[in-house]
């Protein structure tokens, strides 16, 4: 079970009330199959799927299943697949929902024998067969991808074999909850990963984020973080971009460390590949905690640190995790390496933040979830403009008794 430490943010009761409860699962998985039923491909988000016989569609075999409504035809189509075939689900390209939504039913793959010979039906999020790391996972839960048949139109299926979910949403509480079999899916991929010695002197790592972004033509999403990047690197943290590295570097890193530090979202999800007793530091990106790692946070025993140092007062506020988000070093990371306290709040980069949330949310007014967070914001914004205030009438003065 894991020890979580909220006393370093501003909102105590926020994160307590999201963090403080198991979302572990004792659910006892099966599959089910499924006659004349139809697969279509995702119209957007990830919202592809099954409709059943009666028309219905199937919400757990979206991306998700807290998708509250899905747009569609019913599909009226030629294509038949008359064969019996497993049903795999949508898989994203986007790396915390790949390593969590996309893989809930791998499990079903790791002990059936019995089903080696059927083919697996699955969708793309991009309409193009898994590659790089993606591929390397299956390749490592020992899947072969030969036996995939990926869903790009509207088709009609005889006869599904439908695995429960091992990692799912339950909609009575909006929470991720994950099984025991989801935990053996995410073991079977560390063991069989290959081990890579030249990471066995690196114990302390931060996994950066503001470089990374959805694709070549979309805006940076963050800005402020080489802030934070500093501090760790001064208190002998690797920055390394996760990225960067193949699944197997990944794993072998993240098995010699003995601490990882993150902003919250999909870096952070990386913690799955942690040694159980290990160190985990998450900074939010903005008001709000990912559900996502809420729950991943007790597939291993960690000791997990969850520290302010974002003031993302432009993100929406009713979806968040879009960002833009804004960094800089709060008294709560200071205070946690033992730092001396230095100039926060820089202007210049609180800036740029402005003209990336007008770029990014145009219209957008500023999102400040809580009392907290607000008079934090206003302390800083106010103690900059006051010494700016000093600066100015110093130079002014300076100016006048030239003459």
């Amino acid at each position: 079970m894991s020890f979580i430490d909220c006393s370093r943010v501003l909102d105590k009761s926020f994160f307590e009330n999201k963090l403080f409860s198991n979302h572990f699962s004792n659910k006892k998985l099966n599959y089910s199959v499924l006659k004349n039923c139809f697969i279509i491909p995702h119209p957007s988000h990830g919202f592809g799927g099954l409709v059943n016989e009666k028309k219905d569609y199937i919400k757990d075999s979206a991306l998700h299943n807290l998708i509250h409504k899905v747009e569609y035809n019913f599909p009226n189509c030629d294509d038949c697949i008359s064969e019996t075939v497993i049903y795999f689900g949508v898989i994203s390209k986007g790396w915390g929902h790949f390593l969590t939504d996309s893989l809930k039913r791998a499990w079903f793959f790791l002990n059936n024998n019995d089903f080696d010979n059927y083919k697996i039906i699955a969708i793309s999020d991009d309409d193009k067969e898994p590659a790089g790391n993606f591929r390397r996972i299956f390749e490592l839960l020992g899947i072969d991808l030969k036996r995939f048949v990926f869903i790009n139109k509207n088709t009609k299926l005889k006869s599904v074999i439908y695995p429960d979910s091992s990692f799912f949403c339950d909609e009575t509480d909006n929470r991720r909850y994950f099984t025991n079999e989801y935990r053996e899916t995410i073991r079977k991929i560390k063991d069989a990963s290959i081990y890579n010695s030249k990471y066995e002197n690196i114990h302390k790592v931060y996994f950066p984020f503001s470089n990374y972004r959805r694709n070549k033509h979309s805006l940076k999403r963050a800005i402020g973080e080489k802030n934070i990047e500093k501090l760790f690197k001064n208190a002998g943290y690797a920055i390394i971009r996760p990225e960067k590295l193949s699944v197997d570097d990944q794993i072998s890193l993240l098995k010699n460390a003995e601490w990882m530090a993150s902003t919250d979202g999909s870096c952070s999800h990386n913690s799955i590949f942690l040694n159980d007793y290990s160190n985990l530091i998450i900074i939010p990106r903005g008001p709000y905690s990912s559900e996502y790692q809420d729950a991943l946070n007790f597939v291993n025993d960690l000791k997990i640190y969850y520290i302010d140092s974002s003031l993302s007062v432009f993100c929406k506020e009713e979806s968040p995790w879009g960002g833009p988000f804004y960094f800089y070093s709060s008294d709560n990371l200071l205070s946690f390496f033992h730092t001396k306290k230095r100039k926060q709040f820089k202007f210049k980069d609180f800036n740029k933040y402005i003209l990336l949330a007008s770029a990014s949310n145009p219209g957008n007014k500023p999102f400040v979830h809580n009392k907290k967070l607000k008079n934090k914001f206003d302390e800083l914004y106010l103690n900059y403009i006051r010494k700016k205030l000093l600066y100015f009438l110093h130079r002014l003065v300076s100016f006048l008794k030239s003459f």
